[in-house]
């Protein structure tokens, strides 16, 4: 990777190459009323990513995270989220 390429403003871990860890800028440019994320090639190939893929960014403790869109993660959690829903009374006594 070309450190040039890389997030000036990041955290130092992010920029040593040795952390594995990598930061890469994306440009964002708008178009009528709505903005849009310009990936480079690096990227791209890092997150496999084609033309109308979906991503996930997800707020962590320690900023954001930007992830490929998993259909069957989302499948599990709404499978677990029902059964949240349906033993809350059985887990809330577990939990008491």
């Amino acid at each position: 990777m070309d450190t040039d390429r890389m997030v000036q403003g990041a955290c130092p871990e992010l920029r040593k190459p040795s952390a594995g860890l990598v930061a890469i800028e994306l440009k964002i440019r708008g178009k009528g009323n709505s903005l849009y994320a310009v990936f480079p090639q690096e990227a791209v190939d890092r997150l496999r990513l084609a033309e109308g893929d979906r991503l996930v960014l997800a707020e962590t403790p320690d900023g954001y995270r930007m992830t490929s869109y998993d259909p069957e993660f989302e499948r599990q959690m709404a499978l677990a989220e029902g059964g949240l829903q349906r033993y809350r009374r059985t887990l809330r006594d577990l939990a008491g």
